[in-house]
């Protein structure tokens, strides 16, 4: 299979999103300190470039210790596909079972410190929008580390 290693990374990378989504849980993020969410949960895309790094070290030690800038590009927004892929059943599951009052905690908190009206909360806080997010910003989000870090990590 030609594109083995960015379906195992992508496979992996979803995994851990969920992973850390249950830290963000058990600390009481997305509960008691739902102010500092955003922040917090900013701190996963350290540990999504070292994803990033660690696939396409498995990318270059496959392909003979070579890796061009071109190949990690691809192979970031492959990956993000295939997040982009998992997405939807990763927000179901993490909205449904792990974290079921993520989004009633949220409308609650923005229109509390008047941060959203409630329509717009309302608007914003749910799964649909979620999962609409996510759609759009994995192949993205692949596409943009693939391009900086392949930067890095290509050899000849």
């Amino acid at each position: 299979m030609k594109f083995k290693t960015e379906i195992k990374w992508g496979i992996l990378f979803s995994i851990i999103s969920i992973l850390w989504l249950l830290l963000l849980v058990t600390l009481g993020y997305t509960s008691e300190k739902i102010e500092q969410f955003p922040t917090v949960d900013s701190l996963f895309f350290i540990i999504a470039i070292l994803i990033y790094v660690m696939a396409f070290r498995d990318k270059r030690q496959k392909n003979g210790n070579k890796l061009s800038w071109k190949q990690a590009f691809v192979s970031g927004i492959l990956i993000g596909i295939v997040v982009m892929i998992l997405s939807i059943p990763s927000q179901a599951f993490i909205h449904k079972i792990i974290i079921p009052d993520f989004f009633k905690n949220n409308i609650e908190y923005a229109v509390a410190h008047k941060k959203m009206t409630l329509e717009a909360a309302q608007k914003y806080f749910n799964l649909k929008s979620y999962m609409i997010q996510s759609v759009i910003f994995a192949p993205v989000a692949g596409a943009i580390t693939g391009a900086i870090v392949g930067l890095l990590m290509k050899r000849k």
